[in-house]
């Protein structure tokens, strides 16, 4: 690996690569304590490129629509690090594998330690749980740590990875990341992830986890849910086994099936689980729904009814941060090569989005905008334009720099769009070319 730096102080490098205004979110010190911890070796003088640089520099590439390595290089450069791409590669790839993951933890700590409270639930916090895949370059190595997905036509085109989010609802930040080979079940990673939950939460699931093994280990760590019916339980038997307590609220069993038990036998789990069933039935453009709630929260009177439905609504919010995740910071499709790069780039992403979320609850302290009306993707901009007028600053100045950033950020809020539906199908046309499913050089043979 070859690096030169040129004439100006190390300070000055170093104010050069960083982001200003996520500084307070992240200190120096508490990465180097990390890799301490790690016992990680690395060079610490002046003149080498310090896993703390590579660190930030990671972040910026996160952060920036350009989200190659040369781009990256090219960021270090200005700041008086030449360094070339397998340069920076190679100084990647000497950090410990779980640094970045740990850090993204830490960021969500301290959110919510700092602005948390103020969104719990009936005292409790509240978490939000969901699936998703991930795409990644065609290289040998990537398709065998995470294989190819199969659909119903055939293998993708692309390896795929298994992903899961537990996202800290209200707080917005990614408290716990999962990623495994596309042919482990969102059940598997979820279940690794409960011992994380602090006990005393409450969290929201899609009806996929509305199961007995999944409600027994919740409820051993003192954990609630609110999911929604799955679809192998007939709402009118349970009914008919239950009893009401109340309009449209029924306590009803749940009996454990011999496969489930089978399928979980180190789980001791118990024959018959009580839970709360919910009918909501409610009006969308003009026709009548009814959707089935399931909770472990009996107790309707410190519970009621239209809470319980009211906070599930919440759920939906997770699809959207998934969405932040996948789009303006490109974890959809990740460009890492190899399966320790594609995880050192997702724990990169999953530290940027907890930053920048950081950034956002103290822009929306200062402002009369609740932080949920502020933009993801403007807060982003605002960081990334703003770091060079706060950089070349006196030091006294520069925290009023980033005050007028945050008001300009403000400024410009999302709409308010509640019930907002938007369909998952694109609106502008593609080539009329069929999809490439074998390989380029089998392709070749058959033209």
């Amino acid at each position: 690996m070859s690096i030169v730096h040129s004439t100006p102080s190390f300070q000055q490098i170093w104010q050069s690569i960083q982001l200003p205004a996520l500084i307070p979110y992240l200190e120096n010190w508490e990465i180097r304590d990390l890799l301490d911890q790690a016992n990680h070796a690395s060079r610490n003088t002046v003149t080498s490129f310090t896993p703390v640089e590579v660190v930030w520099s990671m972040v910026h590439r996160a952060l920036h629509p350009d989200h190659s390595i040369r781009n990256t290089v090219e960021h270090l450069a200005s700041a008086g690090i030449l360094i070339t791409p397998s340069g920076w590669c190679q100084a990647r790839s000497r950090l410990p594998e779980a640094l970045l993951p740990q850090l993204a933890a830490l960021c969500a700590r301290k959110t919510s330690q700092q602005w948390g409270r103020s969104y719990e639930w009936h005292g409790r916090p509240v978490y939000i749980g969901d699936g998703t895949t991930l795409s990644m370059p065609d290289t040998p190595e990537l398709v065998a740590a995470f294989g190819y997905k199969e659909g119903k036509y055939g293998p993708s085109r692309f390896p795929s990875a298994a992903a899961m989010a537990i996202l800290h609802a209200g707080v917005h930040v990614v408290t716990d990341f999962r990623l495994a080979p596309n042919k482990t079940a969102e059940l598997t990673l979820w279940r690794e992830m409960i011992p994380g939950l602090p006990k005393g939460a409450v969290i929201l699931l899609d009806r996929l986890f509305c199961t007995i093994p999944d409600i027994t280990l919740l409820q051993r760590g003192g954990i609630d849910m609110i999911t929604k019916l799955h679809g192998r339980r007939a709402p009118a038997a349970l009914i008919r086994e239950g009893r009401s307590i109340g309009l449209n609220e029924w306590i009803v069993p749940f009996h454990l099936s011999a496969t489930t038990e089978k399928r979980n036998t180190g789980l001791h789990l118990p024959e018959t689980t009580e839970v709360r069933l919910i009918r909501h039935n409610f009006r969308h453009n003009g026709k009548r729904r009814t959707i089935w709630i399931v909770t472990t929260m009996l107790d309707a009177a410190v519970y009621p009814k239209c809470e319980i439905v009211a906070l599930y609504r919440e759920r939906w919010g997770i699809e959207t941060h998934i969405n932040y995740l996948k789009t303006p910071l490109a974890m959809g499709i990740l460009r890492s090569h190899s399966p320790a790069a594609v995880r050192s780039e997702v724990g990169a992403i999953l530290l940027a989005h907890n930053l920048i979320w950081a950034f956002m609850h103290e822009t929306a302290q200062q402002s009369p905008q609740p932080v949920v009306r502020l933009s993801f993707a403007g807060a982003i901009k605002t960081v990334l334009q703003s770091a060079a007028t706060i950089r070349c600053a006196p030091l006294r100045r520069q925290r009023g720099f980033v005050v007028e950033a945050m008001q300009r950020l403000a400024q410009l809020p999302n709409e308010d769009r509640p019930n907002r539906i938007e369909p998952r199908l694109l609106k502008r046309e593609r080539n009329a070319f069929a999809y490439l499913r074998t390989s380029r050089a089998e392709a070749r043979k058959a033209c």
